[in-house]
């Protein structure tokens, strides 16, 4: 649940956005002063075919869906840039940044970038080339049975 000064900004979705979620969490993220985590079921959400990555999905089509999906921060950009902070408008334009070099396989440039949190790099890092994205695949399957 948000009240209706975010409902309006998120409301109605942008039918050129292949996804909801990152603009919603776009909109609370740069709009809101408090997020409240609450206990409560206030949303029902349904899964569908298309909310997930089949693990036989190839790596050209994961990149293609990512590079889509993350279309979002530029239209974000366009549409409320104006009314951002200037450091909250900088961080999308790095997040754009990111993806762009992400996209174009350019795997050193995005671990060099500036003013970027390191899980942040290391998403863009392991996502940038079929390779590097296999061994996270072989590192979290050899790491993600272990107990701490």
């Amino acid at each position: 649940m948000f009240p209706r000064m975010i409902a309006e900004k998120v409301f109605p979705l942008p039918v050129e956005l292949p996804n909801e979620d990152t603009w919603t969490k776009l909109v609370i993220q740069h709009f809101t002063k408090q997020i409240l985590i609450s206990d409560k079921v206030v949303l029902h959400y349904r899964i569908h075919d298309k909310n997930t990555v089949p693990k036989s999905t190839s790596f050209s089509e994961i990149n293609e869906k990512k590079h889509q999906r993350m279309k979002v921060y530029k239209f974000f950009l366009d549409k409320y840039g104006a009314s951002l902070k200037k450091e909250d408008r900088e961080k999308v334009i790095r997040i754009i940044e990111m993806e762009e070099k992400r996209y174009r396989n350019k795997s050193f440039s995005v671990l060099m970038q500036r003013n970027v949190g390191f899980r942040d790099k290391l998403n863009f890092f392991f996502y940038s080339k079929r390779s590097l994205y296999n061994l996270k695949n072989t590192l979290y399957r050899f790491l993600g049975g272990w107990n701490y």
